[in-house]
C-alpha cells in the first residue's frame, strides 16, 4: 500500500498524479462504510475516521485527478472532498468466441433442466448478506433449486452448519480462477446479496462471462452494471417475498432465462479490456 503523501511529493515535483478509487478506506478505517466493519451502514464517521478523512483530503489536493469503478463510488467521495471524479468502469478479459459456446451450451440444456442452481461467490459475511441468502432460500422450500456458495469469511460455519443440514445447499469453500469457472458454467443464476454500496461489483463481470443473469440488492455499483429484468434482477428489500419473486421470474420463465443469456452476453462487451485501455488513454491524453 502506497501512502497518500506521495501526491505531495509528486505535486512538489510538478508531475501529474492519477487516481484510481477502489474502495473506501480514504474514508472509512474499515473500508466499507459500515458500523464496526460489520453492522448497519455509519451515518456518522468516529472521532479516527473523521480525522482519517481530513488527512486524506488534505493530500487529495494535489491530485490531478480521480477515477472511480462506479458513479455510486465517484458520487460518495465527491460530496465528501467536493472533487470531480471521472467514471471508469472495471473490465474483465473474455474471449467472446468461448463466450458464445458457453451461451449455446447452457441454452441448449435450460429446457429439460429439472433443478436448477443458483451461486454466490465472495467474502462469507454480514455486510455481504450470505446470511439474508440463506435465510430467505431456506424459507422457499422449492425443491426444484440448490444454493452453491464459494468463498471464505466469519459466517464460514453458518454455511457449512446450514450445509450439513440442507441437503440443497453447497459449500465449496475457497476456489482458485479454474474451478471457480468450472462452477459458474455449471450453474443458472448468480446471486449477489450485497448489504453495502460496493464500489462496483466484479462478481457480476464474471457471471456475464460466464453467461448468467445476476439477483442483487442493487446497492454502489451493481446497480449500474445490472440492468433490472434485462440482465438481471434487482431486489426491493422492502418487500418481504422479494427473493421468491426474483427466482420465480427465471426458474418458472424459461424464456425469461433464455433472453438474459443473450442479454448478458451483449452487455459483456461493454466491460472488455480494450474499451477500459481507450477511456484510460483518453484520460490520460486530456
Amino acid at each position: 500500500e502506497i501512502t497518500p503523501v506521495i501526491w505531495n511529493v509528486a505535486k512538489k515535483y510538478k508531475i501529474k498524479t492519477v487516481h484510481t478509487l477502489r474502495d473506501y478506506y480514504f474514508l472509512c478505517l474499515y473500508g466499507n462504510l459500515r458500523i464496526n466493519g460489520k453492522g448497519s451502514s455509519c451515518n456518522a464517521p468516529s472521532f479516527l475516521c473523521r480525522i482519517r478523512r481530513k488527512i486524506n483530503g488534505r493530500c487529495l489536493k494535489n491530485v490531478d485527478c480521480l477515477t472511480s469503478p462506479s458513479r455510486k463510488t465517484g458520487t460518495i467521495f465527491t460530496e465528501e472532498f467536493h472533487r470531480d471524479v471521472k467514471t471508469i468502469y472495471n473490465a474483465i478479459d473474455f474471449e467472446i468466441e468461448n463466450v458464445e459456446r458457453i451461451k449455446y451450451k447452457k441454452s441448449n440444456s435450460i429446457i429439460n433442466k429439472k433443478i436448477f442452481k443458483l451461486v454466490y461467490v465472495g467474502s462469507i459475511s454480514e455486510f455481504k448478506g450470505v446470511d439474508w441468502l440463506i435465510n430467505k432460500f431456506v424459507a422457499l422450500h422449492r425443491e426444484d433449486v440448490e444454493l452453491h456458495l464459494a468463498g471464505e469469511g466469519p459466517l464460514v460455519s453458518l454455511v457449512e452448519e446450514h450445509a450439513t443440514r440442507n441437503p440443497r445447499i453447497f459449500y465449496h469453500g475457497f476456489l482458485n480462477e479454474l474451478d471457480l469457472n468450472s462452477l459458474l458454467q455449471e450453474c443458472d443464476v448468480l446471486v449477489c446479496p450485497s448489504m453495502w454500496d460496493e464500489p462496483f461489483g466484479r462478481i457480476v463481470l464474471d457471471a456475464y462471462k460466464n453467461v448468467m443473469p445476476v439477483i442483487t440488492t442493487g446497492f454502489g455499483g451493481l446497480g449500474e452494471i445490472v440492468k433490472d429484468k434485462v440482465t438481471g434482477y434487482v431486489l426491493d428489500l422492502k418487500d418481504e417475498d422479494t427473493f421468491g419473486k426474483a427466482l420465480s421470474f427465471y426458474l418458472d420463465d424459461k424464456l425469461q432465462l433464455l433472453k438474459s443469456f443473450d442479454a448478458v452476453v451483449t452487455m459483456l462487451r461493454d466491460f472488455s479490456l480494450e474499451k477500459q485501455i481507450e477511456n484510460f488513454l483518453e484520460m490520460y491524453r486530456k
